[in-house]
């Protein structure tokens, strides 16, 4: 009987003192990418995790995918379509001089982040990581720490990025 209850108790305490599980990183990452419009969150890993004065700093990969990799041909398209407008009536204004077509990053920057929560943008690669992609259709891979602590309810994230 000693026994049983001393082995009990010991798992108790190895679940009170249990590290946040990768389905845990994957409810953080999926909830601040939700309201995303054109990515998602996809091959989340938890590649790290130790514990931090009282809490637990999770290191985790992910990528991001694209939704629908239609809506960036079009977002691609429609800036091509302003550009090729704007040059022709500058043209048309000063024949003979040289037009400075406008640069995609902020069409790009608006696309990947269109509906994005402040807390998935912390979680994105700074801007001129989204710019230096392009338009392109391939996953980003990213990486990120957050700060979690345990719960009645689970691991609950205090801070990422």
């Amino acid at each position: 009987m000693k026994q049983l209850l001393l082995l009990g108790a010991a798992l108790a305490l190895v679940g009170c003192n249990s590290a946040p599980s990768e389905g845990d990183i994957e409810d953080f990452l999926e909830s601040r990418f939700a309201p995303c419009k054109n990515i998602k969150v996809v091959d989340i890993t938890k590649t790290n995790g130790y514990e931090q004065d009282g809490y637990y700093r999770v290191e985790f990969a992910y990528s991001l995918e694209l939704k629908d990799a239609k809506a960036l041909r079009a977002a691609k398209a429609r800036w091509q379509e302003e550009n090729d407008t704007a040059e022709k009536a500058f043209l048309e204004k000063w024949p003979g001089y040289r037009f400075q077509r406008k640069s995609p990053n902020d069409a790009i920057y608006n696309f990947y982040f269109a509906g994005c929560s402040s807390g998935a943008r912390q979680l994105m690669p700074n801007y001129l990581e989204v710019h230096s992609r392009g338009f392109s259709e391939d996953d980003m891979e990213m990486t990120g720490t957050v700060l979690m602590h345990k719960t009645e309810n689970g691991w609950r994230a205090l801070s990422g990025g």
